[in-house]
Order: structure tokens, then sequence, then C-alpha cells
């Protein structure tokens, strides 16, 4: 739960900002566990939704941000946070395009291609399996 310690603030929705490894769980990462992405919407673009959408991306989930489904508490700051978000592997979108994506093989693609980028799935492969996924990939 969220922000239930009144000492402790919390923009993520993940995590308080107690700034420790591992402790401040608001118990979100488990619920999520298993779930092919993470869409991020709410108030603050700039506070709550970006550190939410950064956390998301930290624990190794594709994740989009909905720009047109979250509004900055400054415009400046808001920009920033999108910015960063895009900087570590997130998808910034609008409801519309997300949607509509979510027909397409390409959103297929983009997903397969950030657990590629970000699970060092390539390691343990061998070669011919490696150029097989590729090969799938490139095909959607």
């Amino acid at each position: 739960q969220k922000g239930t310690n009144p000492l402790i603030d919390s923009y993520s929705a993940f995590f308080d900002n107690t700034g420790m490894q591992g402790s401040g769980s608001t118990g979100l990462k488990e619920m999520v566990k298993g779930s092919t992405e993470v869409v991020v919407v709410g108030l603050a673009m700039d506070y709550c939704v970006g550190y939410t959408s950064l956390h998301s991306l930290e624990l190794g989930y594709p994740t989009t941000l909905l720009r047109d489904m979250t509004r900055p508490v400054k415009e400046k700051t808001g920009e920033d946070m999108l910015a960063m978000v895009r900087d570590e592997g997130g998808q910034v979108t609008t409801w519309n395009s997300w949607r509509k994506e979510l027909e397409d093989w390409q959103r297929a693609k983009d997903v397969a291609e950030f657990f590629i980028a970000n699970t060092g799935v390539f390691e343990n492969m061998s070669m011919i399996t490696t150029m097989a996924l590729l090969a799938f990939i490139l095909s959607m």
C-alpha cells in the first residue's frame, strides 16, 4: 500500500522514498509478478507516474507511460520525466496509439526486444537458438 507511513513520502507505487535498497515495498512488485507489461497513468507525471514507471523498468518490466492520461505538476519537470522514462527504455505514447498497437504484431516485437535487451537472454543461448529467435522477431 502506497503512502501508509505518514513520515515517509511515496512517489512510486512500487516503493516508498526511504532510499534503502529492498525496503519500503508497497506490495505492488508482488502483485504484478508475471505480467508482460506495466502501463502507467495518473497524477502526477513528474512524480508518482514517472517514478512508478522508472521502478517498473528497473524491475525488468516492459513499461508504457500514457502521456495523455497524466499531467505534470510543472511542464518542464514533466518533460524531463518523460525523457528519463524513454532513456531507461520505457515507451511513452498515447492511449489511442497504445490501444492500436495491441492489435498489431509490432507490439509483440517491441516486448520481445525489450526482454532480449534487458535480461541477458543471449548469454545462455547457442548460436543456432539465437539466430532462430532473431529471425522470428524480425519476421514479425
